[in-house]
């Protein structure tokens, strides 16, 4: 009993300085805003054969909603965002006009950052031989 008392109540100031010392930390971290954050992203086309080419006039773009902390988010740029589509199930039928929709899990953002919304639900392009 005696040997507990000395390990719990030595140096009893300091311990009771580092435990309100962490829970200050904690607190000041646990209760950081969350925000909200559109960027525009490029819209990137995966496992497309080396014969076919993009032929939309110009590049397709969707609107991300991201949300996080406020020190994570401020610190995302549109290039740490990619929004992916992967054709290669269209592999024999790729020529023509095709419409794909456009999912938050579609998405890769840094870690600690949540894709809430991707905007429009779908996107057509156009693929033509070279």
């Amino acid at each position: 009993m005696k040997l507990l008392r000395g390990y719990l109540f030595d140096n009893f100031s300091l311990k009771l300085i580092s435990l309100a010392s962490a829970v200050l930390l904690w607190n000041a971290i646990a209760h950081e805003p969350m925000v909200e954050v559109a960027h525009s992203v490029p819209i990137e086309f995966e496992h497309v054969p080396d014969d076919v080419k993009l032929s939309s006039p110009s590049l397709p773009e969707a609107q991300v909603w991201i949300r996080g902390p406020q020190r994570l988010v401020r610190d995302v740029r549109t290039q740490d965002l990619h929004l992916t589509i992967d054709v290669s199930s269209l592999k024999n039928n790729l020529v023509g006009e095709h419409g794909f929709p456009l999912r938050p899990s579609q998405m890769r953002a840094p870690y600690g950052v949540e894709i809430v919304q991707v905007e429009p639900a779908e996107v057509r392009v156009s693929f033509a031989r070279r």
